[in-house]
C-alpha cells in the first residue's frame, strides 16, 4: 500500500501543473486577444483608411454611389471594405459588363471596369431601345448611331433570349461602324433581311453573325452595283444579285 504523504504530494504536483498550464492558456489568449485588439485598431485608424478611390474604364456608369454603398469611399477604413459585395453592387448597373477591386495598401483602392457599349438600336413592342450585344438594355444611351433591328412584337424585356435579335445584334457588332449604322435588320419569310440605302442583304437563318458580317464586309471591298441583292445564307459562299436581273432566275444558296 502507497504510503499516503507520497500519494498528496503527487496529487499537489499534477494541481501545480494543471494550474500553471491554465494560466500559460489564459496568459496567450489575452496576448492574442490584445494583440487582435491592436490590430484592429490600428486598421481601422486614419493611417489605413482609404485615401485615394481609383476608378478606371467608367465612362457611361457612375460607380460611386454604389462603391460607397459597400463602405469604400475616401475616408473609410480599408479594413472592413467589403469588395465582394462592391463589385456585386457594381455588376447590377447595366452599363456594366465586368468588374475588379483590389486593395492597395496602405490607402488605396483600385476599382477596373469593363462597359458595354451600343452595338444595336432595337424597335420592341414597347419603343426603341439602345442594346449591348448580349442584349441588355443601356439606359440613356443614344440609339439613332446604331444599326437598327425591328421586332416590335418582341417585349423589349426578352430581347436577350431571343435568338433572331441575338444574331443580329452579332452581325451589327462585327461591322465596322461606318456600314452598321446604315443597316436595318428584319425578320423575312426566308430568314432575317437586312437593307441599306443602296443593298438587300439575305441573312437567312438566326446563326453565323459573325461569319455573315465578315463576308458582307469582303463584298462590299468591290462594292457591287447599288439595288443589288447579296445572299449571305452561306456565308463562306456569298453571292451577288444584280438589280437587273429577276431573283427567280438564281437558286436559292444553301449550305454546302
Amino acid at each position: 500500500m502507497m504510503d499516503p504523504r507520497i500519494e498528496e504530494r503527487r496529487r499537489a504536483v499534477r494541481e501545480q501543473r494543471a494550474r500553471g498550464s491554465m494560466s500559460r492558456f489564459l496568459l496567450v489568449l489575452i496576448v492574442v486577444a490584445l494583440s487582435g485588439l491592436i490590430v484592429w485598431t490600428l486598421f481601422r485608424a486614419p493611417l489605413f483608411s482609404i485615401r485615394h478611390l481609383e476608378i478606371n474604364g467608367a465612362v457611361q456608369a457612375d460607380p460611386v454611389v454604389a462603391l460607397a454603398a459597400a463602405g469604400l469611399a475616401v475616408g473609410r477604413p480599408m479594413v472592413t471594405a467589403d469588395l465582394g459585395a462592391a463589385v456585386e453592387r457594381l455588376l447590377s448597373d447595366p452599363w456594366i459588363a465586368q468588374a475588379s477591386i483590389a486593395r492597395e495598401w496602405p490607402d488605396r483602392i483600385i476599382v477596373n471596369l469593363v462597359e458595354r457599349t451600343v452595338v444595336g438600336s432595337v424597335e420592341c413592342a414597347s419603343g426603341t431601345v439602345a442594346v449591348a450585344v448580349d442584349g441588355t438594355v443601356l439606359p440613356d444611351a443614344d440609339p439613332t448611331a446604331v444599326g437598327r433591328i425591328v421586332t416590335s412584337t418582341l417585349s423589349c424585356d426578352s430581347l436577350a433570349t431571343d435568338r433572331g435579335v441575338a444574331m443580329a445584334l452579332e452581325f451589327l457588332a462585327e461591322l465596322p461602324a461606318r456600314i452598321a449604322r446604315g443597316i436595318t435588320i428584319t425578320a423575312g419569310v426566308e430568314g432575317l433581311v437586312a437593307t441599306t440605302d443602296r443593298y438587300v442583304i439575305r441573312l437567312g437563318a438566326a446563326d453565323r453573325g459573325s461569319e455573315k458580317a465578315l463576308a458582307l464586309v469582303a463584298v462590299l471591298n468591290d462594292p457591287p452595283e447599288p439595288g443589288s441583292v447579296i445572299t449571305l445564307i452561306a456565308p463562306n459562299r456569298p453571292a451577288v444579285l444584280p438589280p437587273q436581273v429577276t431573283s427567280s432566275t438564281v437558286a436559292t444558296t444553301t449550305e454546302p
